[in-house]
């Protein structure tokens, strides 16, 4: 008896082979487009909270007083090696590409992970003291021992957290002095 099928049968495990390959590619691409799709997701996340800082920094140092701060930065996909900074600069190329126009000192809020970096120009003065000690002693907030005073140009950078941000007036120099409260942990 003769079987018609025979041919087709040896070539299945061939064709079977294909499939799986197929298969593992498809899933592969799959997943490289989820991790893209995430890394945009974070990316947006941080720039939102950048954007949130800027804007609570620029009004509070030039309208002065005091205005609460909840900063959340994202770690995307599990990274630790970020960084929140604000510098200031005496580069008029850095200060134009970043700032824009002919500035040749400039203040950047600077957010940097090993995947990805974000500056901002922001719209305070060089000059602008995060005070800390005598400058800043906690009186402006209304439970002092649950807060604890920051630098926000201090190399160690800018922490998730809640913060108050208060704006003070300086008798004997005329630049802005801005004192950031993080509420301790507990």
């Amino acid at each position: 008896m003769r079987s018609f099928g025979q041919k087709g049968q040896e070539s299945a495990p061939f064709e079977l082979l294909v499939a799986v390959v197929i298969m593992t590619f498809v899933i592969l691409l799959g997943y490289r487009a989820l991790d893209q799709v995430a890394e945009i997701k974070c990316k947006g996340e941080v720039e939102g909270e950048m954007e949130k800082l800027k804007t609570t920094l620029e009004n509070i140092v030039k309208q002065k007083g005091k205005e609460n701060l909840g900063l959340y930065f994202p770690a995307c996909q599990g990274e630790k090696d970020t960084s929140v900074r604000i510098k200031g600069f005496e580069d008029e190329r850095i200060c134009a590409a970043f700032c824009g126009g002919s500035r040749k000192s400039c203040t950047l809020l600077s957010y940097s992970s090993p995947k990805f970096s974000i500056s901002k120009c922001l719209r305070i003065s060089i000059n602008t003291t995060f005070g800390l000690g005598e400058t800043c002693t906690g009186q402006e907030v209304s439970d002092p021992e649950k807060y604890e005073a920051q630098d926000f140009k201090a190399d160690i950078g800018i922490d998730n957290g809640n913060y108050v941000l208060v704006s003070k007036f300086d008798l004997t120099g005329s630049y802005p002095i801005l004192c950031a409260y993080k509420r301790k942990a507990g």
